[in-house]
């Protein structure tokens, strides 16, 4: 698990909105996802030139379930945190098996990071 200082760190979501992000590779885009305040389990953090190499580190990590950039900041998210609920708001983008027919625009993500013991 991935800490700091031995805290695990977790990122919330509550917006529902489809949007297919530019595609990193042929098998899998990126679509901005509601999670019901559920928590996910954060993978990893580095700096990222922008969303697309932020969507390729993602894609490289089998257990990246989606990612959070913002600010040359990219997170890398895993599975739902089972013991937690968050009450601050996130937008995420969910990798996904790339649909035959995507429609691509363009995404502003915000991020917000919660510590717990």
């Amino acid at each position: 698990a991935s800490g700091i200082h031995g805290m695990r760190l977790t990122i919330c979501s509550v917006l529902m909105i489809f949007q297919v992000l530019p595609e990193v590779t042929s098998q899998f885009s990126f679509v901005e996802e509601d999670r019901s305040k559920a928590a996910l389990i954060v993978l990893d953090t580095m700096e990222a030139f922008n969303d697309i190499a932020c969507q390729e580190a993602c894609v490289k990590n089998n257990l990246c379930q989606a990612i959070s950039y913002a600010s040359s900041k990219c997170v890398l998210l895993g599975e739902e945190h089972p013991d937690k609920l968050c009450s601050e708001v996130v937008t995420v983008s969910a990798k996904r098996p790339t649909p035959s027919t995507a429609t691509t625009t363009t995404l502003a993500t915000t991020t917000s990071t919660s510590v717990a013991p």
